[in-house]
């Protein structure tokens, strides 16, 4: 929703870096000179980026901090190639005041959970290949668990014919 006036612009928010495309009912005012110089990202004409997070269960018979930073190492080669793109792309559109408050790297965080731990990555997508680029990481990550549970004894054993 949008409301053109004279002097202003008013825009209805949609969610914030963690709640991505769901309105929150606020409103946001800026003054058309504002828009006209050029002061302003426009997601309708750039490459609509976005915040997205994975959120994975370890159980407590993976290492913790090996397995996240095997996550970590997953997320960041499936979307370095985006990253670097937002990056340039937020480099060409801002102006120099504003670019200090914008960086394209992940953000891990590990906690405590049930029997494990609980790792979570955030990262930068474009909206459209968000859920790709989900799914291509949960793929790898399901891998990666697998592999943990499987002891070496049972992979090198031999099957009866």
């Amino acid at each position: 929703m949008a409301q053109l006036g004279l002097l202003h612009t008013v825009l209805l928010e949609t969610g914030s870096w963690t709640n991505a495309g769901h309105p929150t009912g606020r409103k946001v005012s800026f003054v058309n000179g504002f828009a006209i110089e050029g002061h302003y990202f426009n997601f309708s004409t750039s490459g609509q980026w976005l915040w997205d997070q994975i959120e994975v269960q370890v159980p407590d018979t993976a290492e913790p901090y090996a397995t996240a930073e095997a996550i970590q190492k997953i997320v960041a080669d499936a979307t370095a190639v985006n990253a670097h793109l937002a990056e340039q792309e937020w480099n060409r559109v801002t102006p120099a005041y504003a670019k200090k408050g914008f960086w394209v790297t992940l953000s891990l965080s590990i906690q405590p959970a049930g029997t494990g731990v609980k790792v979570m990555v955030r990262y930068i997508t474009r909206v459209n290949e968000r859920h790709e680029v989900r799914a291509q990481i949960y793929r790898s990550v399901v891998d990666l668990l697998h592999k943990q549970q499987i002891p070496e004894s049972a992979a090198t054993i031999p099957t009866a014919r």
